[in-house]
């Protein structure tokens, strides 16, 4: 009897001891299969599908194999580079069933991060934000300390994305900036209170993953990198829910600015006119209309052999922008997401402009002309000494490297 009450003692052992084996052979079997593939120099498309069938038969078996993760990312990068974009959407896939079963995987979650932050997926961001919130069972404090300095990262990004993105929809319209104007403010909210509950934990971070914690610290420098302009943009934004023909004047402005850039410059001066007609500090819709008047001025121009009337609007607008940018040395822009150095350096670019059809259909004496090039180089520069991501200084001063004026 003895020995049969060890032996009943003893087969659940075998039994879950052969589990194990045979889970961890099928594992090892499938990710061979699986690397032997990523390896290849060349493989067909559904050889290359199949690599992520293998992968997640292996996350059948062993849901922590972390190997998973370095075969999926590498196969996407090479099929990528091959022109084949599949694997990047089955990769991010695999990520996710990953860290479904392994929730603590910290690193993970910062390498799923970085990527949407690159790409500037904001509703990715948000979806990882909230699937951080739904980690709630069994956390230390370790654990509590994780998830908000990553879900900071998220929120660090996607204030920075949306500030970027706030700048270009300033020509988009007026629904486009306004909707990136509230995000901006929600998201500014937010990230300032996570920034300031990770303050008061200071004490534990030198206890955590350092790739995380300099993520981290990158992403909030970042984000908060200027303070300035985070508050004119608020102070903006508070503005426009308390003086309605401030708001105004923004959404006319905006979508002035939609309409020059479709070139469609009698609705645009309409709109620039309504904008001053509400708010006259609204120094941004003056600056579009002198843009709008020389835009239109050069568009006709084309069609026209007397050049007089055009060298008349272009000598009105360079001291129209002249005056303005003296003007603005003590004015602020009044356009949420575009600070007073990003104002004046479109100004000082669209001098530069200017000057440059003067230069162009003058013809000028080789002193006057001289005079005119240094006002031109100055210009540029001042634009992009300002602003050195101002598209049309780097464009005019890469054609006047290249061409002279």
């Amino acid at each position: 009897m003895k020995k049969k009450a060890v032996f009943f003692l003893i087969f659940p052992l075998f039994l879950f001891s052969s589990c194990g084996y045979y889970h961890k052979k099928m594992a090892e079997r499938y990710l061979k299969k699986a690397e032997e593939i990523s390896m290849r120099q060349e493989a067909s498309q559904e050889e290359i599908d199949s690599v992520y069938n293998y992968l997640n038969k292996v996350l059948d078996h062993i849901p922590n194999t972390h190997k998973v993760l370095e075969i999926s990312e590498k196969t996407a990068q090479a099929s990528a580079l091959g022109g084949y974009t599949k694997p990047s959407e089955l990769n991010m896939l695999i990520v996710n069933r990953y860290l479904k079963l392994n929730p603590r995987s910290w690193d993970v979650y910062l390498n799923l991060i970085s990527a949407y932050s690159i790409k500037g997926d904001l509703l990715n961001l948000e979806s990882m934000i909230n699937k951080l919130s739904s980690i709630n069972s069994n956390l230390t404090p370790e654990d509590r300390l994780y998830i908000k300095i990553l879900t900071g990262i998220c929120y660090y990004n996607l204030l920075t994305w949306t500030q970027s993105q706030g700048y270009l929809s300033v020509n988009s319209g007026a629904d486009s900036l306004l909707d990136n104007l509230n995000r901006y403010s929600k998201y500014l909210s937010l990230a300032t209170g996570i920034r300031d509950e990770v303050k008061k934990e200071n004490s534990m971070l030198t206890s955590l993953n350092r790739e995380i914690t300099y993520a981290y610290e990158m992403a909030m420098n970042e984000a908060f990198k200027d303070q300035r302009e985070i508050d004119n943009t608020i102070k903006l934004h508070e503005f426009s829910k308390n003086e309605e023909n401030y708001l105004k004047a923004i959404k006319y402005t905006a979508d002035g600015n939609a309409f020059l850039a479709r070139k469609e410059y009698a609705n645009a001066r309409v709109y620039y006119n309504a904008a001053l007609s509400n708010y006259p500090e609204m120094i941004n819709a003056k600056k579009q209309l002198i843009e709008t008047d020389f835009q239109q001025a050069m568009s006709d121009a084309l069609s026209k052999k007397n050049t007089d009337d055009l060298k008349e609007t272009l000598y009105d607008t360079y001291q129209e922008i002249k005056d303005l940018i003296e003007d603005s040395n003590v004015s602020d822009s009044m356009m949420p997401f575009v600070t007073k150095d990003k104002f004046i350096s479109e100004a000082y670019s669209l001098q530069a402009a200017i000057l440059t059809a003067i230069s162009t259909v003058e013809n000028l004496k080789p002193a006057k002309k001289e005079a005119i090039k240094r006002q031109i180089e100055h210009s540029i520069n001042k634009a992009l000494e300002l602003y050195p991501q101002n598209k049309m200084a780097r464009d005019l001063f890469e054609r006047n490297r290249k061409n002279g004026i």
